[in-house]
């Protein structure tokens, strides 16, 4: 009996520490990984962490030129949308298999050869969305534009588009 009872308990401690560790460390979707454009992602962090206040950005990845973009806030896995141009965004979400949390939000880009998306987090790089661009989460533009703004009266928030 003494043998089994090991056995379990070394099987408990494994299954808790690998728990642990995928809670930690969190699951990435390969598939979701490869439509990352993580030198994007970077430059827009690097901004927000400089003095500038604001930064335009014509090209994404391999210097494709944008055509559009889409603010995803947090929780939110599909975008609202009154331009026709840009509900395909959707169907690439749905095949990026995007899972969206309450700690992160993206940025769809469009470009002229496929989707990109940039994912940042809500405490390091917070958000400011107005009500009126919850409604039409998606822009036509050659020009993806950051901006920082005050939010809460004293920490700096980004605001994407105009």
């Amino acid at each position: 009996m003494p043998v089994n009872s090991s056995r379990y308990t070394l099987s408990l401690f494994m299954a808790i520490t690998l728990t642990l560790l995928i809670s930690m460390l969190g699951c990435t979707d390969t598939k979701y990984a490869q439509y990352r454009d993580q030198k994007t992602e970077k430059l827009i962090q690097t901004f927000y962490e400089s003095d500038q206040e604001q930064i335009s950005i014509n090209s994404i990845q391999g210097g494709s030129k944008i055509n559009g973009y889409c603010v995803l806030t947090p929780y939110q896995t599909d975008l609202i949308t009154v331009d026709n141009a840009i509900v395909p965004a959707n169907t690439f979400l749905k095949q990026a298999k995007l899972v969206s949390q309450e700690e992160y939000w993206h940025i769809v880009i469009q470009s002229s050869s496929q989707f990109y998306l940039l994912r940042f987090t809500q405490r390091s790089f917070p958000l400011q969305t107005p009500i009126t661009h919850m409604k039409n989460s998606c822009q036509l533009s050659s020009e993806l534009l950051i901006n920082k703004v005050l939010h809460l009266n004293k920490h700096q928030a980004i605001k994407v588009g105009n």
